[in-house]
């Protein structure tokens, strides 16, 4: 096995959703390579609601009807965006002269508990995301999405999934980091357009994220988010949703799932994306 240090990178619609700033993820994806380690990346759908190809505006062609969506037909549409993305990204990636291969949650070979709209990943078969970056090519792996092993239909993580999908993908590697870039300032003890001048946190650990101060989440610091669904790997089971003990954290993710708020994931790294400042 490799010993070149593997580090996972994620994106963010608004960071891949213009020429622009997708030369400023191939320059993050550059620099991480020049500094020695094998990347993976996780992208998002581009954009929001308005954009042609965000995940909203792909939404609102089954809902323009007012009827009820059917849970399939939601996830297959979702899909589709990260899939639109992954392409121009690896696309982007290859005229920059970084060799990358575009892969869905199926060709990443990312397994969910096939439950539509809110599920679980269960494992992360690894090999072929292994075998591309020992050939030194850059895997760019659609967010937020997986696949029912009997079925292979496209299950979703919910929203803020693709957030999940890095820090799973960072696990199932054994990544030495999870970087997640995000167009915001940083981490604030609550969402600062809902307290303007709220104070940001230089850094924060992930037990103060899931036990202490799980409050944030529900406040609307949307980087972090309460018990995140890990895969199982290696032969190692993390909790899920329907598994995990009846602790403090657990009680903080159940009133968190019967909110309307529904932030991404907690993360390692949250920055600009092109700028030196990053929080760990």
């Amino acid at each position: 096995m490799s010993r070149v240090p593997i580090l996972v990178q994620k994106f963010g619609g608004t960071s891949v959703s213009s020429p622009d700033r997708r030369q400023q993820v191939a320059a993050q994806v550059r620099a991480a390579i020049a500094a020695g380690h094998q990347v993976a990346i996780v992208v998002s759908a581009m954009g929001r609601r308005g954009d042609p190809y965000a995940t909203d505006t792909l939404l609102d062609l089954l809902r323009g009807d007012g009827g009820p969506v059917d849970p399939r037909d939601y996830d297959l549409i979702f899909t589709c965006g990260e899939a639109i993305s992954v392409a121009v990204m690896a696309h982007t990636l290859k005229r920059a002269g970084v060799p990358a291969v575009g892969l869905t949650s199926a060709q990443a070979r990312i397994f969910t508990d096939g439950h539509h709209v809110e599920a679980d990943i269960e494992t992360i078969d690894t090999t072929r995301l292994r075998a591309l970056m020992a050939a030194g090519q850059v895997p760019v792996v659609t967010g937020g999405q997986g696949v029912a092993r009997d079925s292979l239909d496209y299950t979703t993580l919910g929203r803020g999934g693709s957030d999940t999908s890095g820090v799973a993908l960072g696990v199932a590697l054994g990544a030495r980091r999870v970087d997640i870039f995000t167009d915001v300032a940083g981490v604030a003890v609550v969402d600062p357009r809902l307290v303007p001048g709220a104070r940001m946190l230089r850094r924060v650990s992930y037990g103060a994220c899931t036990r202490g101060r799980c409050w944030r989440a529900g406040w609307g610091a949307r980087p972090l988010r309460c018990g995140p669904r890990f895969p199982r790997t290696r032969g190692r089971s993390w909790p899920t949703s329907r598994t995990r003990r009846r602790s403090s954290a657990s009680r903080c993710f159940r009133r968190w799932r019967r909110s309307s708020c529904r932030p991404a994931p907690w993360t390692t790294r949250h920055g600009r994306c092109g700028s030196a400042g990053t929080w760990s």
